[in-house]
């Protein structure tokens, strides 16, 4: 593997965890530092967007956020003035942890959405900070469904999970897996 500097070489390479599923041509192997190769951890990436600099610090969450807030959301104004640009995060778990959803929340000054649908507090549970979103469509049958695991799917479109049963077979493998994944936790 080389190390490439100022030069695209048509690679991406995603950060995967032990289960999930890998597409060889995805992977890469793992070299140690007698290898002579060079690791680079990137908090941020825009391709050919000039140097890598090093942050003198340990990234903590606290110094993550402040980096979304102060560099990120300016950056991503100047380049998609038109608000169009997508912030996407990779699966590292410090993402889905609930300190950096909530910091998220609090430095992003509007939240969007790839679909139609809008947002409102659970009058079903007593937590105060947990929300439903509601009012997107089942691309099949078109009926309105809630945005999230238990009632429907997002694969490129929004589908209920009834209409996902009815053509499993369609879906992908690992659809299908999710789906018997949520049917034996139903049952059990």
């Amino acid at each position: 593997m080389n190390f490439i500097l100022y030069h695209v070489d048509g690679q991406v390479h995603v950060l995967r965890f032990p289960g999930e599923h890998t597409a060889p041509g995805c992977t890469m192997r793992r070299r140690q530092a007698s290898g002579g190769s060079v690791m680079l951890w990137a908090m941020f990436c825009w391709e050919n967007l000039g140097s890598a600099i090093h942050v003198d610090v340990t990234l903590t969450h606290t110094t993550y956020l402040s980096n979304v807030a102060d560099h990120v959301h300016p950056f991503m104004e100047m380049v998609f003035p038109d608000g169009c640009g997508l912030f996407q995060q990779d699966n590292a778990p410090c993402h889905k942890a609930k300190w950096f959803r909530d910091g998220l929340m609090s430095t992003t000054t509007s939240l969007r959405f790839l679909e139609d649908c809008y947002g409102m507090r659970d009058p079903f549970t007593p937590n105060k900070d947990k929300f439903l979103i509601l009012g997107s469509k089942c691309s099949l049958c078109k009926k309105t469904v809630c945005v999230g695991t238990d009632c429907s799917i997002f694969y490129t479109k929004r589908f209920c999970l009834p209409c996902v049963r009815k053509n499993l077979e369609q879906f992908p493998e690992q659809i299908q897996i999710e789906i018997a994944k949520k049917k034996t936790a139903q049952k059990s």
